[in-house]
């Protein structure tokens, strides 16, 4: 019975130990063989290519920072006047004698395209007067000293503005005797034409000394002196 038992307990025992022995066999076979299939498999190699890119981007350009803008207000401009036109003909300035043979009298001085003749007008206000008319014409004739004696400033503040002008006539004073500054005027014209190499004297005393039917009262003309007058300038500027 003692044996019996001891037998029985020694097979259940193997059977046991059978049946650990039978459980690992079956539990590894699956991984060695998986295991070796992924031995023999090939191994898939992946190659990555990088590829530049072909776009350029532009560069970005930042437009430099400008200071604020400050707006100023200017004031409207002012257009100059535009200089007179010079005359074609002859600028005639005078008194009262010229002023009887422009066109509002015997109108002789046909060489003259403005006569600006004034009765009463002395020598001092022949530099303001001349100066309206500028730039001059080629040819400037002045009658001025019938009304007063005169001086070489006053003569020559006139001449001054005139003296890039080709041609410049003073005409001199015949008052027959009848104002006492007739020698002195006329000897200070004179003295101007010499001192001015574009200045040339026309001497109407000479003109018309004893002609009395070139007069109304000794002074101013008749239309006999008108034309006389006329001549003697007109002789002057050709000579």
């Amino acid at each position: 019975m003692r044996w019996q038992t001891i037998a029985a307990v020694v097979a259940a025992v193997v059977v046991v130990v059978a049946a650990v022995l039978v459980l690992n066999y079956d539990g590894q076979t699956p991984e060695v063989t998986a295991n070796e299939r992924l031995r023999a498999a090939p191994i898939a190699t992946s190659t990555t290519t990088t590829v530049p890119s072909t776009t350029t981007e532009a560069p970005t350009t930042v437009p430099p920072t400008l200071p604020p803008t400050t707006e100023t207000t200017l004031p409207p401009a002012t257009e100059p006047p535009p200089p007179p036109t010079p005359t074609s003909g002859a600028l005639c300035i005078g008194d009262s004698v010229m002023l009887g043979a422009s066109n509002q009298y015997y109108g002789t001085l046909s060489m003259c395209d403005v006569v600006d003749a004034e009765v009463g007008r002395p020598m001092s206000a022949g530099a303001g007067v001349l100066s309206r008319h500028l730039p001059a014409p080629g040819l400037v004739v002045i009658h001025l000293g019938t009304n007063g004696n005169t001086s070489a400033s006053e003569i020559d503040a006139m001449l001054s503005q005139i003296a890039d002008v080709p041609r410049v006539l003073l005409v001199n004073v015949q008052v027959n005797g009848t104002r006492s500054w007739e020698s002195g005027v006329n000897a200070e014209l004179a003295a101007a034409a010499e001192r001015w190499p574009n200045v040339r004297l026309v001497d109407w005393k000479a003109a018309s000394d004893g002609i009395g039917g070139y007069f109304r009262d000794g002074i101013h003309i008749t239309s006999s002196g008108a034309e006389a007058y006329a001549n003697a300038i007109a002789a002057a500027a050709a000579s």
